[in-house]
């Protein structure tokens, strides 16, 4: 079920104006919705996270998928710039395509994989948080007259 949100992300809409061909998922869209958008856009990431477990994907993929959600959310929340680089960088193809990759490679999924992959999903979503509390307290001390 999962996967197939996954896929609804990153199935490709074409547009053609401009003599181009650009290809993206409904992602870009949804992170249009300032600051709310890429932490919806991450959180379904994190569920394909979670199901890369259960096709006993290795550690160090999991690292590198979490990565690609902290770099997603993370820049994404700049306005114009952070959307045009989620448009260009497809995290979730990049995520989908680990996944394909190494799916089963590894012996059968013990606790510990379910708490290391907890202990990563916590701290790549308490990063964002940072960042984006750091983003907000630097936006409105530049707005503050006294």
């Amino acid at each position: 079920m999962v996967v197939d949100r996954i896929r609804v992300l990153i199935k490709p809409f074409k547009n053609q104006r401009f003599g181009f061909r650009i290809r993206f998922g409904i992602e870009p869209i949804i992170g249009l919705i300032p600051v709310l958008g890429d932490q919806v856009t991450s959180l379904i990431s994190a569920g394909l996270l979670y199901r890369s477990v259960q096709h006993r994907v290795p550690k160090i993929a999991l690292v590198r998928m979490a990565l690609n959600i902290f770099i997603n959310a993370t820049v994404g929340m700049v306005p114009f710039f952070g959307d045009i680089f989620v448009l260009l960088y497809k995290p979730n193809i990049r995520n989908y395509r680990i996944l394909q990759r190494f799916a089963g490679q590894t012996s059968a999924v013990t606790s510990g994989d379910w708490l290391f992959v907890s202990i990563l999903i916590g701290s790549t979503f308490f990063l964002i948080v940072v960042v984006t509390l750091l983003l907000i307290y630097a936006t409105v001390s530049q707005f503050r007259w006294w």
